[in-house]
């Protein structure tokens, strides 16, 4: 029992947070470090079957939909997470707000690469697939809303896990497409599948990490505007 007077000891809940931040940072940096090394081999034996020409094609898809994905993902990942620590009662509302916000901005910045991609270059048709192909993976950004509600947990820790278990398939998927001499459009879907494969994997590990609780969530016009403002 403690009196009301009493003063509380916080050092203790202190270290604990700074240990979960530490874990937390330290998963992420396991994540990067790994991707650095194999993902930079992989690259090289890439660029080296495909030749100067296709792999030119291959990173300018990837650059040119990179140019729009940061209209999709609108910037809400941090104000997200901070929001959530602030009113946790509120994470289903704010999580539903955010796919939202982000999913619709992923279909806008998909059509506006076709449309560019298609005025840039007329007449390049391995190009405009290629292009096409590799963007339609910016809708499926919306899916790392889940990984929000696991960086605002200091629980990274599965989102890595999702990431690295994608990656290492993905790569194999290269290595046999290089063997078996694929079309570069091959790799373009290898591309794609590999955000596919984590949005799939990313929503099944909250599903299971909360088991019978999952916050419903649900957009709001209010919460869209004050996320928007910050």
């Amino acid at each position: 029992m403690r009196f009301p007077n009493t003063p509380v000891d916080t050092s203790r809940d202190k270290k604990y947070e700074a240990k979960a931040i530490f874990r937390n940072t330290s998963w992420l940096l396991v994540d990067r470090l790994l991707r650095m090394s194999v993902g930079l081999f992989i690259g090289l034996w890439l660029a080296r079957y495909l030749g100067s020409e296709n792999f030119g094609i291959y990173s300018y898809a990837i650059a040119f939909s990179g140019l729009f994905q940061s209209l999709s993902t609108l910037g809400l990942e941090s104000i997200a997470i901070r929001d959530i620590v602030r009113e946790p009662s509120k994470s289903g509302e704010i999580l539903g707000t955010v796919f939202s916000l982000q999913l619709i901005g992923g279909l806008i910045s998909l059509l506006l690469v076709i449309g560019t991609i298609i005025g840039l270059r007329p007449n390049e048709t391995l190009t405009h697939w290629i292009v096409i192909i590799v963007a339609a993976k910016i809708p499926l950004n919306a899916f790392s809303t889940f990984d929000i509600w696991f960086q605002s947990q200091c629980q990274s820790k599965y989102t890595v896990c999702v990431k690295l278990f994608v990656f290492i398939l993905v790569s194999a998927l290269k290595v046999i497409a290089i063997n078996a001499h694929a079309p570069l459009v091959i790799f373009a879907w290898v591309f794609l599948l590999e955000s596919i494969l984590f949005s799939a994997g990313i929503g099944l590990a909250y599903k299971l990490v909360l088991e019978r609780y999952t916050p419903l969530w649900a957009a709001s016009v209010a919460r869209a505007k004050t996320l928007l403002s910050s």
